[in-house]
């Protein structure tokens, strides 16, 4: 008879290990080690810790936490884990010809042609097939020649090719439906640029002013090509004003130089010359004060500002006129060019205003003109003609008023205004205002 020994569990000395004998198995606790581990069909093995078994022949059930080695591993339910390693060319059951979604639908299904996806294709950087490209601001075609391009006989319409053996340096072409047209190829875009003068961006918000004062250029290069709805103010340069001899008597004040404005000009690139005119000074010994001189932008053209009468002169013709002498020195015309203008001695319609006329009770000379009115009458005070507003500068500001006979009221304002009176009264300097909207840019 053989012999037996029953025990409940097998501890070792410290107690961290224990193998429990119970009747539904044997249950460890700790680290084991076995070179071969199998449970029988029916019966069942308990771990707590690590196991080590160089076989394992049986079912394993419930929940494993480590590594599982081996040359076949069969699991029925769900498997987690850090990592998988292998090539997993003998794995089955397992769909590796699409991709799904969270909700079971399939986004991406290989064939035999190539891969169908359906929805959004998302790329980080670019799509690239041999030469061409999809990328996020741009699409490349790539090249191709004739035979390329008609060995796609029966391509799609709509069909775009590039085909660089075309007339110079290739065309872009498009198959229509039974041939390849090519499609007209322009210059390339080049934003619209505006140059010249000094230019301000704040005075006037959501606008571009140019302000010339000087001989120089407005450049407008690049964009769609216009015509772009714009903004000016062109004025010529102010007339200096009479002499009187002897200097106790009056002399009339110089003419404003000649206005002229748009808020609706259309304009397309090209370059325009801009000239500023500069204000006439004031003679001595009795003689008319000096004409202003021209202002263009192109060939927009304002007139210089006529002189004011001396010794019993009338002023001059320009712009806006001057005003006459005292003791009887009339005024003169407005609207006509000043000897600079390249439209001179003819009319210069729009521009300006008359001066006023001279007199000997009380003697007194006349006002220079403005462009906003005549000068005044000897008789009136003799005061120089309005000025007139714009506000192409973002403020409503006065600009070519008419120089004041002398010594008699007023005061010479700025920007393209006739001369003051006074001994040697000088004009103002004309000036150039171009404006646009940053829209159009």
């Amino acid at each position: 008879m053989a012999s037996e020994i029953r025990v409940n569990s097998i501890s070792n000395r410290s107690g961290l290990g224990t193998i429990t004998f119970g009747s539904y198995g044997i249950e460890i606790a700790g680290i084991t080690t076995i070179e071969q581990l199998k449970v029988s069909t029916g019966t069942e093995a308990n771990f707590t810790g690590v196991v080590t078994a160089t076989t394992f022949d049986g079912n394993l059930t419930g929940d494993v936490t480590g590594n599982l080695t081996g040359a076949g591993i069969n699991v029925t339910g769900i498997v987690t884990a850090t990592s998988y390693q292998g090539d997993g060319s003998a794995l089955t059951g397992i769909d590796a010809t699409s991709l799904k979604d969270s909700g079971g639908n399939i986004k991406a299904q290989a064939e035999a042609s190539g891969i169908v996806v359906t929805g959004i294709l998302t790329a980080s950087s670019s799509i690239e097939v041999g030469d061409a490209f999809i990328q996020s601001r741009s699409i490349g075609i790539g090249t191709t020649n004739v035979s390329g391009r008609d060995a796609g006989i029966g391509t799609a319409v709509g069909t775009l090719i590039f085909n660089g053996e075309a007339p110079g340096g290739g065309q872009l072409e498009v198959y229509t439906s039974n041939d390849w047209r090519g499609i007209s190829m322009g210059q390339k875009y080049v934003p619209l640029s505006i140059t010249g003068g000094t230019v301000d961006t704040s005075s006037r918000p959501g606008w571009y002013v140019h302000t010339f004062t000087g001989p120089d250029s407005l450049t407008i290069t690049g964009g769609p090509g216009g015509p772009y709805t714009t903004e000016y103010l062109v004025i010529g340069g102010g007339a200096g004003s009479g002499s009187f001899n002897p200097p106790s008597h009056e002399y009339g004040g110089g003419g404003a130089g000649g206005l002229l404005a748009s808020t609706t000009y259309e304009i397309t690139p090209g370059t325009y010359p801009v000239v500023v005119g500069g204000g006439g000074g004031a003679n001595s010994g009795g003689t008319n004060g000096n004409y202003g001189t021209y202002s263009a932008l192109g060939t927009i053209v304002a007139a210089g500002g006529g002189g004011g009468g001396g010794n019993r002169q009338p002023g001059n013709s320009g712009g806006s006129g001057g005003g006459g002498s005292g003791l009887g020195g009339g005024g003169a015309s407005g609207n006509m060019w000043d000897p600079s203008s390249p439209g001179y001695p003819g009319p210069a319609p729009g521009q300006g205003n008359s001066g006023g006329t001279g007199g000997s009770n009380p003697n007194r000379g006349g006002g220079g003109g403005g462009a906003g009115g005549s000068g005044f009458n000897y008789n009136a005070g003799g005061s120089g003609g309005q000025a007139s507003s714009s506000s192409i500068t973002g403020s409503a500001t006065d600009y070519a008023a008419g120089g004041p006979a002398v010594p008699g009221p007023g005061a010479r304002p700025s920007n393209g205004n006739g001369g003051t009176g006074g001994y040697a009264g000088s004009g103002e300097d004309g000036v150039v205002i171009f404006a646009y909207p940053e829209s159009i840019l």
